[in-house]
C-alpha cells in the first residue's frame, strides 16, 4: 500500500474528523509549504508541510483520505524502534 515503507514494524496513528472534508484539488496541495485555504492574513499554510517534514525525517509516511461533507482521516506510520533508550531517569509525578 505504501511502497516507500521498508519491511519492518510500524506504529500507526490515525486521526479522523467529521468536518467538511477536502476536494481533490485541495488534497493534492495540502503538504506544500504556504498552501492554505484560509483567507489572506488568516493563516500561513505551514502546518501540514512541517508535519510532513517531521514524519519523513523519521522515515515515516503520512497519508490522507477525505470526502467532502464527510471529513478527513490522516494516517501516520512511524517505524518502531526496537532498542532500549538510555538517559536521565524522570522523576515520578505524585
Amino acid at each position: 500500500m505504501f511502497p516507500e515503507l521498508h519491511e519492518q514494524p510500524y506504529a500507526r496513528l490515525t486521526i479522523t474528523d467529521t468536518g467538511y472534508g477536502m476536494d481533490k484539488m485541495t488534497m493534492e496541495h495540502i503538504f506544500e509549504p504556504f498552501f492554505t485555504t484560509k483567507p489572506a492574513k488568516k493563516g500561513t499554510g505551514l502546518g501540514l508541510s512541517v508535519v510532513h517534514g517531521i514524519i519523513s525525517s523519521y522515515n515515516g509516511v503520512i497519508n490522507v483520505e477525505s470526502q467532502q461533507g464527510k471529513g478527513c482521516s490522516f494516517q501516520i506510520f512511524l517505524p518502531v524502534i526496537d532498542k532500549n533508550i538510555t538517559g536521565k531517569k524522570r522523576k515520578k509525578l505524585s
